[in-house]
């Protein structure tokens, strides 16, 4: 899924107090949240397969995202 570039400042703008520039800055934040996404899935298919789950559970998601966030905060 793709989101308009107007619609991602938008979006920016609404939820943080971030000043944003003509530049890019919009699309860097954007990738590293398409970045952070993916990896949260890839972690949570991995914890699924680990513990014999036929899909992906919501506690795969939540323990997932808790683990990549202390990654992702660098």
């Amino acid at each position: 899924m793709s989101l308009k570039r107007s619609k991602v400042k938008k979006i920016l703008r609404k939820k943080t107090s971030m000043k944003l520039r003509n530049d890019s800055t919009d699309l860097i934040i954007y990738l590293n949240y398409m970045r952070f996404m993916s990896a949260v899935l890839a972690e949570s298919e991995r914890l699924a397969v680990e513990n014999s789950s036929s899909e992906i559970l919501p506690s795969h998601l939540d323990r997932a995202k808790i683990d990549l966030m202390k990654v992702f905060r660098g």
